[in-house]
């Protein structure tokens, strides 16, 4: 019995130094570690456009007491070229990253955010890169990268935002005449909506111009949400097939006249529910929900238009004029086929409603 208590003990004092070994071991492990630890993580600059290539750079010091390796690096965008020390940082050693570009790659300016994967303390570190681009004035047109047949524009895309019918707006982009000729420019434009004028209408070579674009404030009455279309330059009587321009607008209709009696006999809708939930679904199947629409105002009630965000959506809506008190059905049908996973869709009603006149009705489920 006294040899087994005797074994017993030497055994405990064995385990303990085992865990004395462990903790000083897990102890030095933990304390020997790298830290990435930069100067700032925000780099904003403005800069005159020019073309060539420039540089960016993010100094960071090793503050740990282990060698520092950077082990992956994640950017936006990928036109970027960045650079960093691919071997190790030692401790109190500082080091930088570099992110190169050419501005007039980025007329608009450039925002980045970058990922550095590490064995520092902090594993990932993210950095953003904000430059801000202002024209040359000896040489503008340095920005105005969408080239067509020596017309240079600095964008394609018009986008109105929110238009109030009835009430008129205009916007312009400005272009240079970069070609050796004299240009005059025409639009192949057809809309009810916008029209479109260039300013001179005669261009000079290397001259600065202006197209506007106009909303005509009539004809509208019958088109609400949003809005697209595309138009193509004529340069001297010659249509370019590649040179397309894009117009987006969100007609919304005027309640800013209504005199408080009108507010107060307007038309209100209400909606039983404005989520649907399928909960788990099959794919390759067809489903369907219901919502219930009442108008609770003291007036008609006209739904003037139903957009869906996806196309594996189908409604049916019974009614689109409700009288006071009346209700009707919005039948939806929802396709599965080539969905997978989690769904989140949408749709959305415009209508009279001063109130609210734009509802947006979800739809989410997990297809299986």
């Amino acid at each position: 019995m006294i040899f087994f208590k005797q074994i017993k003990i030497v055994l405990i004092k064995y385990i303990r130094f085992l865990i004395f070994i462990f903790l000083m071991c897990t102890s030095s492990i933990l304390s020997a570690q790298s830290n990435m630890h930069f100067i700032s993580t925000l780099k904003t600059d403005t800069i005159i456009a020019q073309d060539s290539i420039l540089s960016s750079s993010f100094v960071f010091t090793n503050t740990g007491n282990n060698p520092l390796i950077i082990t992956n690096m994640e950017y936006y965008p990928k036109s970027l070229r960045v650079s960093y020390e691919s071997k190790p940082i030692l401790p109190n050693q500082k080091s930088s990253i570099k992110v190169y570009y050419n501005p007039i790659a980025y007329p608009n300016g450039l925002k980045s955010l970058l990922k550095i994967y590490s064995n520092a303390k902090n594993t990932i570190s993210r950095l953003n890169l904000n430059i801000k681009v202002k024209e040359n004035p000896l040489a503008p047109y340095l920005l105005y990268n969408k080239d067509f047949d020596g017309i240079k524009f600095k964008e394609k895309n018009i986008n109105f935002g929110d238009i109030i019918i009835g009430k008129s707006k205009i916007d312009s982009l400005k272009f240079y005449n970069m070609s050796k000729n004299n240009v005059k420019l025409e639009t192949s434009l057809i809309s009810p909506f916008f029209s479109i004028t260039f300013k001179p209408s005669n261009i000079k070579p290397n001259q600065k111009a202006y197209m506007f674009i106009e909303y005509k404030k009539t004809n509208t009455n019958k088109f609400y949400g949003p809005y697209n279309t595309s138009f193509k330059l004529i340069i001297n009587n010659k249509k370019y097939l590649f040179n397309k321009f894009y117009i987006y607008a969100n007609f919304k209709e005027d309640f800013s006249k209504l005199t408080r009696n009108q507010l107060d006999f307007a038309p209100l809708c209400s909606l039983n529910i404005e989520n649907y939930d399928f909960g788990k679904i099959d794919s390759g199947k067809k489903y369907k929900c219901k919502f219930i629409i009442t108008n609770k105002g003291k007036s008609s009630l006209v739904i003037r238009k139903i957009n869906t965000s996806c196309s594996c959506l189908r409604i049916l809506c019974k009614h689109r004029i409700l009288k006071p008190q009346q209700e009707t059905s919005l039948e939806v049908t929802l396709d599965t086929y080539g969905k997978k996973g989690k769904i989140l869709k949408a749709i959305y009603l415009i209508t009279n409603d001063p109130e609210n006149p734009n509802i947006t009705l979800v739809l989410k489920g997990v297809v299986i």
